[in-house]
Protein backbone atom coordinates (compact mmCIF):
# COMPACT_ATOMS: atom_id res chain seq x y z
CA UNK A 1 0.00 0.00 0.00
CA UNK A 2 1.34 3.75 -0.50
CA UNK A 3 2.17 6.15 1.38
CA UNK A 4 -0.35 8.18 0.33
CA UNK A 5 -3.16 5.65 0.12
CA UNK A 6 -1.79 4.70 4.15
CA UNK A 7 -2.90 8.45 5.18
CA UNK A 8 -6.38 8.40 3.67
CA UNK A 9 -7.16 5.16 5.85
CA UNK A 10 -5.63 6.37 8.79
CA UNK A 11 -7.53 10.14 8.17
CA UNK A 12 -10.45 8.32 7.78
CA UNK A 13 -10.00 5.66 11.05
CA UNK A 14 -9.30 8.58 13.03
CA UNK A 15 -12.34 10.60 12.09
CA UNK A 16 -14.76 7.46 12.38
CA UNK A 17 -12.94 6.73 16.23
CA UNK A 18 -12.98 10.19 17.41
CA UNK A 19 -16.56 10.65 16.17
CA UNK A 20 -18.05 7.52 17.50
CA UNK A 21 -16.38 8.06 20.97
CA UNK A 22 -17.32 11.19 21.40
CA UNK A 23 -21.48 10.39 20.48
CA UNK A 24 -21.09 7.55 23.14
CA UNK A 25 -19.51 9.62 25.79
CA UNK A 26 -21.64 12.45 25.28
CA UNK A 27 -24.79 10.16 24.93
CA UNK A 28 -24.16 9.19 28.57
CA UNK A 29 -22.93 12.14 29.91
CA UNK A 30 -26.46 13.72 28.59
CA UNK A 31 -28.55 10.43 30.41
CA UNK A 32 -29.62 10.18 26.31
CA UNK A 33 -31.64 13.29 26.36
CA UNK A 34 -29.51 14.45 23.16
CA UNK A 35 -30.66 17.61 21.68
CA UNK A 36 -29.55 19.43 18.24
CA UNK A 37 -27.15 21.51 20.18
CA UNK A 38 -25.60 18.29 21.90
CA UNK A 39 -25.13 16.72 18.23
CA UNK A 40 -23.45 19.95 16.60
CA UNK A 41 -21.34 20.58 19.65
CA UNK A 42 -20.48 16.95 19.61
CA UNK A 43 -19.29 17.24 15.66
CA UNK A 44 -17.38 20.38 16.44
CA UNK A 45 -15.49 18.65 18.86
CA UNK A 46 -14.87 15.44 17.12
CA UNK A 47 -13.72 17.59 14.22
CA UNK A 48 -11.54 19.70 15.76
CA UNK A 49 -9.94 16.79 17.31
CA UNK A 50 -9.16 15.04 13.87
CA UNK A 51 -7.47 18.40 12.79
CA UNK A 52 -5.30 19.14 15.54
CA UNK A 53 -4.20 14.76 15.15
CA UNK A 54 -3.51 15.67 11.53
CA UNK A 55 -1.48 18.38 12.38
CA UNK A 56 0.64 16.86 14.91
CA UNK A 57 1.29 14.19 11.98
CA UNK A 58 2.04 16.49 9.93
CA UNK A 59 -0.96 15.62 7.08
CA UNK A 60 -1.46 18.37 4.65
CA UNK A 61 -5.22 16.73 4.63
CA UNK A 62 -6.39 19.09 7.44
CA UNK A 63 -7.32 22.04 6.33
CA UNK A 64 -10.42 20.64 4.88
CA UNK A 65 -11.75 19.45 8.53
CA UNK A 66 -11.31 23.26 9.47
CA UNK A 67 -13.41 24.29 6.89
CA UNK A 68 -16.23 21.88 7.67
CA UNK A 69 -15.42 22.42 11.40
CA UNK A 70 -16.08 25.78 10.71
CA UNK A 71 -19.29 25.14 9.17
CA UNK A 72 -20.63 23.36 11.41
CA UNK A 73 -19.03 26.30 14.15
CA UNK A 74 -21.54 28.76 11.88
CA UNK A 75 -24.28 25.84 12.10
CA UNK A 76 -23.92 25.90 16.06
CA UNK A 77 -24.04 29.63 16.35
CA UNK A 78 -27.01 29.80 14.61
CA UNK A 79 -28.80 26.99 16.74
CA UNK A 80 -27.74 29.00 19.84
CA UNK A 81 -29.11 32.48 18.62
CA UNK A 82 -25.55 33.84 19.02
CA UNK A 83 -25.96 36.34 15.77
CA UNK A 84 -22.49 38.19 16.37
CA UNK A 85 -20.19 35.15 15.85
CA UNK A 86 -22.70 34.39 12.36
CA UNK A 87 -21.76 37.47 11.45
CA UNK A 88 -18.22 36.94 12.60
CA UNK A 89 -17.41 33.14 10.14
CA UNK A 90 -19.64 35.03 7.84
CA UNK A 91 -17.19 38.21 7.52
CA UNK A 92 -14.29 35.99 7.37
CA UNK A 93 -15.20 33.89 4.37
CA UNK A 94 -17.48 36.35 2.19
Amino acid sequence: MSQKATKKWLQLFLQLYRLSSLFATNYIGYGGNMNPLAYITTIAFGLSLVANALNALKLSTQWSFWLIYNLVQLAKAGIQGNFANVGKIHFLYC
